[in-house]
């Protein structure tokens, strides 16, 4: 059922067949790391859809996925989704509230000059309406 689902061409095709040597090879670690909750869940044999998303994987993604998967540390196995999140995990930075942030934005930002940063204050004080404005424009 689900074969008419996946995706298909010629150059994952092979690669994504379930009896292809990558996919059992996937299939047998998960089932040494997990035993029968792996199996149980997922069956003896992978099918068409984990074929399909292993195929379109390189190497060392699997590879990183299978590490994400140890550092998780987690004794059930992970979904499709999941693997393949830990198969290609967001890039590291700086996350504020789940959102990443480029450090680069955080590090080397340009300094205003003290006459630039007068400029500012004085015209912020004269939007605001503060009575000394041109008196502490000297004065930070």
């Amino acid at each position: 059922m689900t074969d008419d689902l996946v995706p298909s061409n010629e150059s994952t095709e092979r690669r994504a067949a379930p009896d292809s040597e990558r996919v059992v090879k996937l299939w047998q670690t998960f089932t040494r790391m997990y035993g029968h909750a792996f199996v149980s869940q997922y069956g003896e044999k992978p099918d068409q859809v984990w074929a399909w998303a292993i195929a379109r994987t390189s190497d060392e993604e699997v590879k990183r996925g299978l590490e994400g998967c140890l550092e998780a540390g987690g004794e059930f196995p992970p979904s499709l989704p999941k693997f393949m999140e830990y198969c290609n995990p967001p890039p590291a930075g700086v996350r504020f509230l789940g959102t990443p942030v480029d450090p680069r934005y955080l590090l080397d930002t340009p300094k205003a000059s003290l006459e630039t940063a007068q400029k500012h204050i004085a015209n912020m004080r004269r939007v605001v309406g503060c009575a000394n404005a041109k008196e502490d424009s000297g004065a930070l």
